[in-house]
């Protein structure tokens, strides 16, 4: 019962209702949310702060949930990790706006990265395995795509990307 409903989560995305938010509005909304969770692990949160006039069209709760699902991610990553520190951040590069949510936690062996993002493989105890699948399908919804680069036990960042004019 429980593979039917993740199974419909993954399958019945709503349709996005695009919308122009800035990155401060998208940054201010992901650390209101996950600030609670973090502090309640003894996880630092740092969320960069930015006036920025940069604004990108996007369904915002469907990217707050792929930040959600990122950054849920972290807090698991960073279980018995002394300092553990999530940090999100942006970048513009060639085209291209980048959310990045980095941790200092266990990170991922090679061989699990292309795995992934495989609906339903999980390397947690209780995880469901749908959270990095519903991330990418948000972005490919918004024509983006999601990247990740990991060194173990160094750091860890997924970045949503979206095309950027």
């Amino acid at each position: 019962l429980d593979f039917v409903k993740d199974y419909r989560l993954i399958a019945e995305l709503p349709t996005p209702e695009l919308e122009y938010h800035t990155i401060g509005e998208i940054l201010q909304h992901v650390k209101v949310l996950m600030m609670p969770f973090a502090n309640g692990r003894n996880i630092q949160l740092k969320v960069e702060q930015t006036a920025s006039k940069i604004s990108i069209q996007i369904d915002l709760k469907l990217i707050e949930q792929a930040l959600i699902n990122l950054v849920t991610n972290s807090i698991y990553a960073l279980e018995d990790i002394e300092a553990p520190i999530i940090e999100i951040n942006y970048r513009l590069d060639l085209g291209k706006l980048f959310l990045d949510v980095t941790d200092n936690g266990k990170g991922i062996q090679a061989e699990l990265l292309e795995k992934i993002f495989v609906p339903f493989f999980t390397t947690r105890k209780n995880g469901s395995g749908i959270g990095l699948t519903i991330t990418r399908n948000i972005m490919k919804m918004h024509t983006g795509s999601l990247e990740v680069l990991s060194a173990p036990y160094e750091k860890t960042t997924f970045s949503l990307v979206f095309k950027y004019q």
